[in-house]
Parts: C-alpha cells; sequence; structure tokens
C-alpha cells in the first residue's frame, strides 16, 4: 500500500487515467456524432451552427462537472469502506 500512495503522492498515478482503448458502442456513436455535426453543418446558417456548437460544449461543460463529482463520491465511498474494514466496525446487536 506505501508504493501505492507514493506512487499517487509523486504524480505517477493520476486519478484521471483513461483507458486507451474505445470500444465498438463508444467508436459507433463518436462516428454517429461526427456525422449528425457533419450534416447540420451543411444545412444551418452559420450563427445557427455556432448555436448548436455552443450547446455541444455546454453538455460537455456539465458532463465534466458529473464526471467530477462521480469521482468525488466514489473515493468518499471507497474511504468509508476502507474505514470500516480497518476498524472492524460491526452493526449493533
Amino acid at each position: 500500500m506505501n508504493i501505492f500512495l507514493r506512487e499517487l503522492y509523486r504524480g505517477r498515478i493520476s486519478g484521471w487515467e483513461h483507458r486507451l482503448k474505445v470500444n465498438t458502442k463508444e467508436k459507433t456513436i463518436y462516428d454517429n456524432i461526427k456525422t449528425q455535426k457533419q450534416y447540420f453543418s451543411e444545412i444551418l446558417s452559420d450563427e445557427d451552427f455556432k448555436k448548436i456548437e455552443a450547446l455541444e460544449e455546454m453538455y460537455q461543460d456539465a458532463q465534466c462537472i458529473n464526471d467530477e463529482n462521480t469521482f468525488i463520491q466514489a473515493l468518499r465511498f471507497g474511504v468509508l469502506f476502507m474505514c470500516a474494514i480497518f476498524t472492524g466496525e460491526e452493526e449493533e446487536k
């Protein structure tokens, strides 16, 4: 465990590591998004398309906030889980 904590402290382990492999379902979704974006870029005015892009950016920002909150909550849960194990916490009878 000390090795993990040292590596985390030194920045060699990041809590934001992303897996490198994209699965087929994700690739299909990304390809569909790209296709739809191309379609709308061709039929909308520049002004309307910029609004669509701004909306997309807002969705991405909201997703980042959600991901951050999920990470924080999961880390808290993990710490509580570890504390319960290490302290031998049991239900009151």
